[in-house]
């Protein structure tokens, strides 16, 4: 009896893997491929007081949990990243994301963070017991 079920699964997956074969947009997906997963902000530079637009877009195949709330802002300092304190107020929430969707949210910049190079950080987990640690590109903040 096992060695029929072993024989199911094997034939399973070596149908899958033929489909794909014959797909050229088919592909297996790994849970850890940050190109499954993107985070983004949407501008290369902001003014102090301003609004960053962070998208987060799924391709995994996977649903994920998320609340970009509580992305941590990091300022580059000595070619370090640091996390920039905020008093950010954020729901306990959890959104959900179904492969193939995106979503923003825009993240206030205060009026008093220094003039610098920036990205948010946000850890997550797609599965539920998977955690994923994904970084924005870096952008610029300018004082006014």
């Amino acid at each position: 009896m096992h060695t029929t079920r072993l024989l199911i699964r094997n034939a399973l997956i070596g149908a899958v893997l033929a489909l794909c074969l014959i797909q050229p947009a088919c592909r297996l997906v790994d849970p850890h491929d940050p190109n499954d997963i993107s985070l983004e902000v949407g501008n290369s530079g902001y003014t102090a007081g301003q609004f960053a637009t962070l998208t987060i877009a799924n391709h995994s195949g996977r649903t994920i949990g998320y609340n970009l709330c509580f992305a941590t802002l990091e300022r580059s300092l000595g070619g370090e990243w640091v996390p920039v304190a905020d008093d950010e107020m954020c729901t306990e929430e959890m959104y959900v994301l179904v492969h193939g969707e995106q979503a923003t949210y825009d993240y206030p910049l205060t009026s008093t963070i220094p003039s610098g190079t920036y990205r948010f950080v946000y850890t997550f987990a797609p599965t539920g017991n998977e955690e994923l640690t994904l970084a924005t590109n870096r952008f610029d903040i300018d004082q006014p």
